[in-house]
């Protein structure tokens, strides 16, 4: 997953997660992933790899580590 590997350098290279509308947790699509990240002014954090074909209740992420 190449894509991921370019985060700390390009942290808005993801599009912001359309359920979520928050600026810092983005996401990377690597077909059949979606991999969404939060960012901040010191550290990219990958917080899942999801499979596009999966029901997920983005709210279960969004809670770990802040």
């Amino acid at each position: 997953m190449a894509q991921t590997k370019s985060l700390s350098q390009f942290p808005d290279r993801g599009r912001m997660i359309p359920e979520l509308q928050r600026p810092e947790i983005r996401e990377v699509l690597v077909d059949p992933y979606r991999i969404p990240y939060r960012r901040d002014d010191e550290q990219i954090a990958i917080l899942a790899v999801l499979h596009d074909r999966r029901a997920f209740d983005f709210g279960d992420i969004t809670e770990v580590g802040g």
